[in-house]
């Protein structure tokens, strides 16, 4: 079924779309960060992520690099308070009950345990998918290694093997699902390997892929507002249409008159094309009808001629178009 009304409502001017709903992360992102996971781009990847508009994906040695980052930050904020305490030592003479805190003993074991819960938290809260890159075969890695293909190059950067393990990952992930990935990142390296326009898409900012999914998450809800605008013009056309179709009655030589239309619910509505100026849904119908079963020989019918309802359930495609 394909329809052409018209709705009211534009979308957004200029909105990103969304290419897919799965993104990784690299390490360096949450690291620019500070692994600030309340800050607002991180917040509203939660939300998402919670909402099912965005997928969320990491790797074993992403965790293992955040781990590092984390007890490498704090023994620089150890060092520097150090350094600060003995310049600022006089600040204790000045007000010992306001400045005292500073000069506490950190424990730096109990920072860490809390910096790792805070962290596994926030990818529980992301229903976040883990891939195991430690199932990578080597041979691959070095491969491109020795290759100089990216994230390597022509330099000798033996330091990408964590990036090159990661994205070996993905790709299997993406060979194995058929899905495609966001991969966030201000590495150039990791620009260059993603370059192929294939299956991972490099952006550089978290806010790129947040800003595109938010726009399809609102657009998506005025297009279940047009779905209800458009329900009177909907129920017309499956007036008209419905009865014409073919009904088999089960077990049974006859046929179904009469058909008429008791309800039409729309079970669900997704948004399934859009180019800022046509959208396509798709979407289950389900449809309650009333029709007058009559059989051909009442001998060997199991049943009377009689009038019953009975539920239908659809696809149906609808063209919305903003003018």
């Amino acid at each position: 079924m394909d329809a052409r009304p018209s709705a009211a409502t534009p979308p957004p001017a200029a909105a990103p779309v969304l290419l897919t709903p799965y993104v990784f992360i690299d390490t360096s992102v949450f690291w620019r960060s500070n692994f600030n996971w309340k800050s607002i781009p991180f917040a509203a990847l939660q939300r998402l992520c919670a909402a099912g508009k965005l997928k969320l994906l990491i790797t074993d040695i992403v965790r293992r690099e955040m781990d590092a980052h984390f007890a490498k930050k704090l023994e620089t904020a150890r060092d520097e308070l150090k350094r600060v305490r003995k310049v600022g030592s006089i600040l204790l003479q000045v007000d010992a009950d306001r400045f005292g805190p500073m000069f506490a003993t950190i424990d730096e074991t109990a920072a860490l345990k809390l910096l790792v819960s805070q962290r596994d938290d926030y990818l529980a809260a992301c229903q976040a998918w883990e891939l195991d890159a430690y199932a990578v075969s080597p041979r691959e890695v070095f491969d491109a290694y020795f290759a100089g293909a990216p994230p390597f190059g022509a330099a000798d950067k033996k330091a990408e093997f964590p990036d090159a393990y990661n994205l070996a990952a993905l790709r299997a992930w993406a060979a194995a699902t058929g899905e495609r990935a966001y991969v966030v990142s201000g590495d150039t390296d990791l620009r260059a390997a993603c370059a192929d326009e294939g299956d991972l898409i490099w952006v550089d900012r978290i806010e790129t892929v947040i800003a595109a999914a938010q726009a399809e998450a609102d657009f998506a809800v005025e297009v279940q507002d047009a779905v209800e605008r458009l329900r009177p013009r909907l129920r017309d056309f499956l007036e008209e249409a419905f009865p014409k179709l073919s009904f088999v009655l089960a077990g049974q030589h006859g046929d179904v008159t009469e058909v008429s239309i008791v309800k039409i619910d729309v079970q669900e509505a997704i948004l399934d094309e859009w180019n800022g100026e046509w959208s396509a849904v798709e979407a289950t119908v389900r449809v309650t009808f009333r029709g007058l079963a009559e059989v051909d020989d009442m001998v060997t019918a199991n049943w009377d001629n009689r009038s019953e309802e009975h539920t239908s359930e659809l696809q149906s495609r609808f063209g919305i178009s903003y003018a």
